[in-house]
């Protein structure tokens, strides 16, 4: 039972998915600088505080305890909570978008690999519907047909190749992105930066061709995840540099009602 009721909120929904922290439930004694974490009730019931929503629920007392009391409070692990858990959720949504892209480019490559193999028959079939559509009285009802025909009649291993490998090597780079931003490595953070920098201005000259909704919003989720990435995180120098946040001081955060200081 959730005594304080609380308006949404992500460390709500992240105990909504990995269960809350309630150190409180876990030792068989509370004692009075705990009142911040548990109470014990007259009637046996207990109440103990989430350590990362800070919603206040009824557990079993004593529970199978793994000590006797909370120790040091000091010392208590404390969940990532507030701007810490704000910004790691932020690192993981980067680290899908960067999952994501490996995972097409992949796809992209085994693709130009099969057309690398079958090309000897692809050049046939292509030759062979062009020459039927040349014989045949009736003409196709659009260009474009015998555009990409005559495309792929005339393709070459010579073309594919620098296709082929940008692919693999873009696929191992975004792969790299996404595992090393998923452990949250700060050499992954620049690598990203860097990588995807290098891809903004030709996305912009691909935006100056033609403009289409895929291309615009790839620019902008690619230029945000730069921006977020060197200001949030403090890179090359940003608002002074790396800075570690600030871990909460458990026996402040979690003091009891009334203790001093």
């Amino acid at each position: 039972m959730n005594l304080v009721p609380r308006k949404w909120h992500l460390e709500g929904l992240v105990c909504g998915l990995r269960g809350h922290s309630v150190p409180a439930a876990g030792v068989s004694e509370l004692r009075p600088q705990d009142a911040g974490l548990g109470v014990d009730l007259p009637d046996g019931r207990r109440l103990a505080r989430c350590t990362r929503c800070d919603a206040w629920h009824e557990v079993t007392a004593p529970h199978p305890a793994a000590s006797t009391d909370l120790g040091d409070l000091h010392a208590l692990h404390v969940p990532r909570r507030g701007e810490e858990l704000r910004e790691a959720l932020v690192m993981r949504i980067i680290a899908i978008d960067k999952a994501i892209h490996s995972i097409l480019f992949a796809l992209a490559a085994i693709a130009l690999g099969i057309i690398e193999l079958k090309l000897g028959g692809l050049h046939t079939f292509a030759n062979r519907l062009l020459n039927s559509l040349n014989s045949s009285t009736t003409q196709p009802s659009s260009s474009s047909v015998t555009h990409w025909l005559h495309r792929l009649a005339g393709l070459r291993r010579s073309h594919l190749q620098p296709l082929l490998f940008g692919a693999v090597a873009y696929a191992v780079l975004e792969g790299v992105e996404a595992w090393g931003l998923w452990r949250e490595r700060t050499w992954a953070e620049y690598l990203t930066v860097i990588a995807t920098s290098a891809l903004i201005p030709l996305e912009i000259y691909e935006l100056s061709v033609r403009v289409t909704a895929l291309k615009l919003v790839g620019l902008v989720v690619n230029v945000a995840i730069v921006a977020w990435l060197v200001w949030a995180k403090r890179l090359f120098g940003a608002r002074g540099g790396r800075q570690r946040h600030d871990r909460p001081d458990p026996a402040v955060l979690f003091a009891a009602p009334g203790a001093a200081g």
